[in-house]
Protein backbone atom coordinates (compact mmCIF):
# COMPACT_ATOMS: atom_id res chain seq x y z
CA UNK A 1 0.00 0.00 0.00
CA UNK A 2 1.73 3.48 -0.71
CA UNK A 3 1.05 6.41 1.59
CA UNK A 4 0.57 10.14 0.15
CA UNK A 5 2.74 11.89 -1.67
CA UNK A 6 2.04 15.19 -0.61
CA UNK A 7 0.10 17.16 1.59
CA UNK A 8 -0.27 21.42 1.88
CA UNK A 9 -0.06 22.84 5.11
CA UNK A 10 -2.48 22.01 7.43
CA UNK A 11 -3.44 22.99 11.04
CA UNK A 12 -5.92 20.99 12.53
CA UNK A 13 -7.07 21.17 16.09
CA UNK A 14 -7.69 17.70 17.97
CA UNK A 15 -9.47 16.84 21.53
CA UNK A 16 -6.43 14.07 21.94
CA UNK A 17 -3.39 14.65 19.97
CA UNK A 18 -1.85 11.02 20.98
CA UNK A 19 -4.88 9.45 19.69
CA UNK A 20 -5.14 11.67 16.44
CA UNK A 21 -1.41 11.02 16.27
CA UNK A 22 -2.25 6.61 16.19
CA UNK A 23 -4.67 7.76 13.51
CA UNK A 24 -2.74 9.69 10.96
CA UNK A 25 0.72 7.20 11.02
CA UNK A 26 -1.15 4.12 11.26
CA UNK A 27 -4.35 4.60 9.16
CA UNK A 28 -3.25 6.99 6.82
CA UNK A 29 0.95 6.17 6.96
CA UNK A 30 2.10 9.79 7.75
CA UNK A 31 5.14 10.11 9.13
CA UNK A 32 6.10 12.18 12.47
CA UNK A 33 8.47 14.69 11.83
CA UNK A 34 8.02 16.41 16.01
CA UNK A 35 5.62 15.16 18.83
CA UNK A 36 5.13 17.16 22.04
CA UNK A 37 2.83 14.69 24.50
CA UNK A 38 -0.43 16.58 25.36
CA UNK A 39 -0.08 19.28 23.36
CA UNK A 40 1.11 19.32 18.96
CA UNK A 41 2.01 16.86 16.77
CA UNK A 42 4.15 17.49 13.13
CA UNK A 43 3.24 14.99 10.25
CA UNK A 44 4.71 14.66 7.04
CA UNK A 45 3.79 12.22 4.31
CA UNK A 46 7.40 13.05 2.85
CA UNK A 47 10.54 11.94 5.15
CA UNK A 48 12.47 14.51 3.15
CA UNK A 49 10.28 17.67 4.34
CA UNK A 50 9.27 19.47 7.43
CA UNK A 51 5.76 19.05 8.65
CA UNK A 52 3.04 19.52 6.37
CA UNK A 53 0.16 18.97 9.11
CA UNK A 54 0.36 20.29 12.56
CA UNK A 55 -1.95 18.81 15.08
CA UNK A 56 -2.95 21.18 18.10
CA UNK A 57 -4.71 19.35 21.27
CA UNK A 58 -7.13 21.96 22.29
Amino acid sequence: MSGPKYLGHLNINVRNVEISHEWYTDLLGLHTYDFIPGRAAFLSANVELSHEIALTQV
